[in-house]
């Protein structure tokens, strides 16, 4: 293993899962079914497939791309390494306000609610109010995988604060931060070369912190939610454990629904690339995040050679994506730091 495989499997993974669970996205677990029957879909030779004709979501992408998931993290990992690693909030939000203009996201129906919502209010200089800040869906998580990079995991409390900076106009709640804190941490301990269990304990212990950050809500507690979760499916065989995520955690767009069962999946199946994809996608809901989240802490475990090289070869001819040479510029600045 070189010393950049696991490097390079972070975002890479992340973004295998988000184009793989992305024709799924908000299907119930019968329409998932149907739709892999209807489309061949087949883990070795046919892992990418289109959205499905009955989708109810009109989102202009096309089989293999990447969603906002994938895009605005990158954006987020370019933007930190253009600024050395620090993070301004006024700063940060004119940047990528300025970025999902340019590319038309909003148009092409890809930008969740939240962060939709505070860029189209920043672009219109307009004031906020707290309830328009106070965003839970998991945006936040999904881009905090970049800071796993380079900022170390002794360093809580102003970890914290940077990812609390990052959700300051969007998701700035206890639930959303807690989740994406959990991401962060799990993440950068799988980088080190955490086991399993030294994982999820960063994870769970960034999680907890991380609910004293931003606005108290009446959410239920991310951290809660994954330490109960993770707990009980060690009782369960595997689809017995699928069935309770689906069927009473649920998978929605929620941070307190689809980071726990992301780890729930990877614990899972912490070694196994493709039953750990199909899982994220037959529990339906935000199967994009869910299999985004899982691919990144797959691929961070287990560096570039758990992914079937096809899968790689296809993402990259559809999207233009330079992930490996945004995840080693951002690791450099660990070094830099």
């Amino acid at each position: 293993m070189s010393e950049y495989d696991k490097i390079d499997a972070l975002l890479i993974g992340l973004a295998l899962g988000d184009a793989h669970g992305m024709p799924f996205e908000m299907l119930n677990r019968a329409d998932v079914k149907k739709h892999k029957k209807n489309s061949n879909y087949d883990l070795n030779n046919n892992f990418f497939v289109e959205i499905p004709d009955f989708h109810f979501l009109k989102r202009d992408l096309k089989k293999a791309e990447i969603t906002d998931d994938t895009i605005l993290a990158s954006h987020l990992g370019r933007y930190l390494v253009e600024n050395k690693g620090r993070i301004n909030k006024e700063d940060y939000f004119s940047s990528l306000g300025q970025f999902i203009d340019e590319q038309k996201l909003i148009t092409k129906g890809v930008i969740g609610p939240s962060t939709g919502r505070a860029v189209t209010k920043i672009r219109r200089n307009e004031k906020f109010t707290t309830s328009e800040r106070a965003g839970f869906s998991n945006g936040l998580a999904l881009k905090s995988a970049v800071l796993a990079y380079f900022l170390p995991l002794e360093e809580q409390k102003s970890n914290l604060e940077k990812i609390e900076a990052l959700a300051y106009y969007s998701h700035f709640t206890d639930a959303a931060i807690s989740a994406a804190a959990g991401v962060y941490a799990a993440l950068a301990e799988a980088l080190t070369g955490g086991n399993l269990e030294q994982i999820f304990a960063s994870a769970l212990d960034y999680m907890e912190q991380g609910e004293n950050y931003g606005l108290q809500t009446f959410q239920p507690s991310s951290y809660q939610r994954t330490k109960f979760l993770l707990e009980y499916i060690s009782d369960l065989n595997k689809t017995e454990a699928l069935n309770f995520i689906a069927e009473v955690m649920g998978t929605g767009i929620n941070s307190y629904e689809s980071v726990p069962a992301a780890f729930a999946v990877f614990k899972l199946f912490p070694e196994s690339a493709d039953k750990a994809f199909a899982a994220a996608v037959d529990l339906g809901g935000d199967t994009d995040s869910t299999a985004a989240i899982t691919g990144a802490l797959i691929g961070a475990h287990n560096g570039m050679g758990i992914f079937n090289k096809s899968w790689i070869k296809e993402l990259n001819q559809v999207n233009s994506l330079s992930l490996k040479e945004l995840g080693r510029s951002l690791f450099e600045l660990r070094k830099n730091k």
